[in-house]
């Protein structure tokens, strides 16, 4: 592990050793904010590595802005336990994964509802007749729409078949893309 410390030399930042680094902090002790040498913090984690970065007044600010968000995250993650879901809960022989298997899949769900709604969208733009053809095959009474489809639209029975063959080609095609 290994502390770098960057200073503000002649406009420039350059290397500096902790002595200098230290006379710098120790000389803004009683100085006024506009007057003083400001410092941020940064960790180089593959090394463990400390940098001390002199910056500006705004961009320190705006540095300590992040790192107390930074630290109040960090302590207030302290108060949750992360739980492997192949973990045994409370000393149970039964992993918690499997406890949920049976509850509601809500991410599924909402997926399976936003393709429904574009599908609706793209039965709609396709023909008139399309979405009322969805809902007999949703609720399984699909066998029942000849009839419907013939005294609704003044269909004959063989053009009602064409229109169910076309209406399940186009639900093929939409959910093998989906």
């Amino acid at each position: 592990m290994k502390t770098t410390y960057l200073v503000m030399k002649n406009g420039k930042l350059e290397l500096a050793s902790y002595k200098e680094w230290r006379e710098i902090v120790e000389a803004n002790v009683g100085k006024e904010t506009k007057d003083k040498r400001y410092f941020i913090k940064d960790y180089i984690p593959e090394d463990q590595d400390k940098l001390f970065i002199e910056v500006p007044y705004d961009k320190y600010i705006e540095w300590h802005r992040e790192e107390q968000r930074r630290q109040e995250n960090l302590a207030l993650s302290k108060q949750y336990e992360h739980v492997s879901l192949d973990a045994a809960l409370d000393g149970g022989v039964m992993p918690f994964k499997d406890l949920l298997e049976g509850s509601v899949d809500l991410e599924n769900q909402c997926c399976w509802a936003e393709t429904m709604e574009e599908f609706r969208r793209k039965l709609a733009e396709w023909k008139p007749w399309a979405l009322e053809m969805l809902e007999f095959y949703l609720d399984d009474r699909q066998h029942r729409c000849i009839k419907y489809f013939m005294e609704q639209y003044g269909m004959s029975k063989r053009t009602v078949c064409r229109c169910k063959k076309q209406f399940e080609q186009f639900a093929r095609r939409f959910f093998a893309n989906v």
